[in-house]
């Protein structure tokens, strides 16, 4: 089997191969083009996430929280805030979301209303 790659199939003649890894007749780029999504972390509250970015005064990292809830059967998610920016912890995060799937609160989205 010298001289053949493996394909999602099975062995791939040489000639079938192009330097940049694609089958001939395959679009380049067409795969995923966009950005991949940053990893959400979760904390100990439910609906309550974080990914890490950086405070711009000190350029050190800080945590930024979002929230996930349902308001009239759609999801949403919305930033809650920056941890040192806003102050912002997993507690007060999660109690930003009890508000606005309470309706107590407005959300962040235009049109998110029920």
């Amino acid at each position: 089997m010298l001289g053949k790659s493996w394909g999602p199939v099975g062995p791939i003649a040489p000639d079938r191969l192009r330097p940049a890894g694609l089958f001939i007749g395959e679009i380049p780029g067409n795969q995923e083009d966009n950005m991949p999504r940053q990893e959400r972390c979760k904390t100990d509250y439910p609906g309550v996430y974080y990914i890490l970015g950086t405070f711009s005064a000190t350029g050190k990292s800080e945590k930024i929280y979002y929230i996930y809830y349902r308001l009239g059967g759609r999801q949403i998610e919305e930033k809650a805030g920056r941890q040192f920016q806003d102050g912002m912890t997993p507690v007060r995060a999660a109690m930003i979301r009890s508000e606005r799937m309470k309706g107590k609160a407005p959300s962040n989205r235009a049109g998110a209303g029920a």
